[in-house]
C-alpha cells in the first residue's frame, strides 16, 4: 500500500511540471519598511563578509589593497534594486532568500519584484546551525556514503582512532531532521512568502550554504520544497545584479566529457574506481552525440588540453572538497601520466582561469568559455563556510568564468546517478538548468525514493 501511495504522488508531482511564464506584471511602489532597513545594514555586513571570501579565493591578505578595490565595487543594494532586477532580469513567480546572520540572530528575506514579501528573524546560534545541518546529514546517512565512495587519505586513515560502535552513536530520525531544518531556515513567515514562487535564488550564510534546499517541507510533510520550485544557490547577492551571461541554449558544439579516469595508486590517496561514472558518461554522451574521454584517455594533460575551447564541461570522476583550506585542499581528479598524478586543485584551476573577483599578481589567466559546467564528482559543493557564502569546487568553475554549475554535496550511489543525469540533460533541451535538475529530481525520486540518492545535487547560478 505505500509503494502505491509513493507512486501516486510521484505521477502527480511529474504531471504538475511546467515551464515558466514570461510576462511580468506591473511594479509596485516601494516602501521603506523596518525591515527594509534591517535588510540594508545586512547587505552592508554582507559586503565586508564577501569580500573576505574573494580575498580567501584569491590567495591574499584580508587587508591587501585589491580587496579594497574590490569592496569598493560592490555597490550597496536596497530591496527596491533587487525587486527591479527580479522584474527585469527573471522568470516571473522568481523570488530572492537572502540570509543574514550577526550576534546570535539568523533573519531571512524573501523578495519579489515587488519588494519584500516575507522577514523573519530567530534567535540561533552558529553552532546551532551548524548543529542542525548535520543532523540531517546524519539522518540521511551521508557521512556513510563518504567512507565506502570517497577517496581517502591513507596517512589520515592510519592515524585516525577506531569510529565508535554503531550502538554508540545516537540515531537521528530523517523526519525530525528534515523537521527542525526547515524550522529554522524557512519559518512560517518565509513558508507563505515563497508558496506561489517557481524559482528561488538562495544567498546562503555559514553552512547553509551546504544545505539540500530540496529536501525541507515548509507546506506539510507530504510535499518537498523541490516539488514547488526549482531552486539556485546564487554565487553571490550581488551576482544577483550582475550582467546577465548569454541566453541559455543547450547546443553544444564542443562538449568536453569525462568518466572513471584511471587513477593513479603512487599517491597519498586511496581512490577507487568509478565504473558507475564511466557508464554515466557514455550515457550523456551518447545523448550528445560525441565522444567521452573514459580511463586511461582521461588524463588530466588531456583534459586541460580540450578544456579552453569546452562550452560544456560534465566530469564524472571523483573529487574532494576540504572544509578547512580550500584553496590548497580541494580538488578534481582525472588520470595520470608519468608526469602528473592527475590532480586538479582549486589552487591550480584559480591560478589559471580565475575570472570574478580579487586577482593577486601579474600573471595571465584564461577564463574558460563553458556555459554550463556538471561536477558529477564527490563534494564538489563542499568547502570553507564563510558568511560570505562557500568555498568550493563549484564555486571556482564560476569564478573562472563559468556562469551555471551543478554540483554535490555528497556521494551518490551509481544507479542513481546515471538516472538523474540522464534525466537532466534530456531535460536540459527545452528548459533552462535549474528547472532541468529539479524535474531529473521529481523523475528520479520515483525509482530511489530516499532523499540521500535524488538530492544531493544543487544548482549554483543564477536562473536565465
Amino acid at each position: 500500500m505505500k509503494k502505491l501511495i509513493s507512486l501516486i504522488l510521484c505521477i502527480l508531482s511529474l504531471s504538475q511540471i511546467n515551464g515558466y511564464a514570461q510576462t511580468v506584471p506591473a511594479a509596485g511602489t516601494a516602501q521603506v519598511t523596518p525591515e527594509g532597513r534591517e535588510f540594508e545594514g545586512a547587505v552592508e555586513r554582507y559586503r565586508i563578509e564577501f569580500s573576505k571570501l574573494a580575498a580567501r579565493r584569491g590567495g591574499v591578505p584580508e587587508d591587501d589593497a585589491l580587496v579594497f578595490q574590490f569592496r569598493k565595487k560592490l555597490l550597496p543594494l536596497s530591496t527596491s534594486d533587487l525587486a527591479k532586477v527580479v522584474r527585469e532580469n527573471y522568470p516571473q513567480d522568481t523570488s530572492i532568500l537572502f540570509y543574514d546572520y550577526e550576534a546570535g540572530s539568523l533573519r531571512a528575506w524573501v523578495i519579489d519584484q515587488q519588494g519584500i514579501k516575507g522577514y523573519a528573524q530567530s534567535e540561533a546560534s552558529s553552532t546551532q546551525i551548524k548543529k542542525t545541518i548535520i543532523n540531517l546529514r546524519q539522518a540521511l546517512g551521508i557521512e556513510k556514503l563518504q567512507r565506502a565512495r570517497a577517496p581517502q587519505n591513507r596517512v589520515l586513515e592510519q592515524e585516525e582512532d577506531d569510529p565508535p560502535p554503531a550502538a554508540a552513536q545516537q540515531a537521528v530520525n530523517i523526519a525530525q531532521a528534515i523537521k527542525s531544518l526547515t524550522a529554522l531556515l524557512l519559518p512560517p513567515n518565509i513558508a507563505k512568502a515563497l508558496a506561489s514562487t517557481r524559482h528561488v535564488i538562495v544567498v546562503p550564510v555559514l553552512e547553509i550554504g551546504l544545505v539540500p534546499f530540496a529536501v525541507l517541507q515548509p507546506f506539510g510533510a507530504e510535499e518537498f520544497l523541490i516539488d514547488r520550485m526549482s531552486i539556485s544557490f546564487a554565487p553571490s547577492l550581488f551576482d544577483v545584479t550582475a550582467e546577465k551571461p548569454e541566453p541559455w541554449s543547450a547546443k553544444f558544439n564542443h562538449p568536453l566529457i569525462v568518466g572513471n579516469p584511471q587513477f593513479t595508486d603512487k599517491s597519498k590517496w586511496k581512490i577507487p574506481a568509478l565504473p558507475g561514472a564511466e557508464e554515466e558518461a557514455i550515457a550523456v554522451a551518447n545523448l550528445l552525440q560525441t565522444k567521452p574521454l573514459i580511463g586511461k584517455a582521461a588524463t588530466k594533460q588531456m583534459v586541460l588540453t580540450q578544456i579552453g575551447d569546452a562550452d560544456l564541461l560534465y566530469f564524472a570522476t571523483h573529487g574532494v572538497g576540504d572544509t578547512k583550506n580550500s584553496r590548497n585542499k580541494s580538488f578534481l581528479v582525472f588520470g595520470f601520466t608519468e608526469s602528473d598524478l592527475g590532480f586538479w586543485s582549486m589552487e591550480e584551476i584559480l591560478n589559471s582561469h580565475q575570472k570574478w573577483g580579487v586577482i593577486s599578481g601579474n600573471k595571465i589567466r584564461s577564463p574558460l568559455k563553458a556555459r554550463l559546467a556538471v561536477l558529477s564528482a564527490c563534494q564538489t559543493g563542499i568547502g570553507e563556510a564563510w558568511k560570505g557564502g562557500v568555498l568550493s569546487l563549484g564555486r571556482t568553475m564560476q569564478a573562472s568564468g563559468v556562469p551555471r554549475v551543478v554540483m554535490s554535496l555528497w556521494n551518490v550511489s551509481d544507479n542513481a546517478t546515471v538516472d538523474l543525469m540522464k534525466s537532466f540533460v534530456t531535460h536540459l533541451e527545452k528548459d533552462i538548468p535549474a528547472e532541468a535538475l529539479r524535474k531529473a529530481m521529481l523523475k528520479t525520486r520515483c525509482e530511489h525514493p530516499s532523499p540521500a540518492h535524488w538530492a544531493a545535487f544543487v544548482y549554483f547560478g543564477l536562473p536565465y
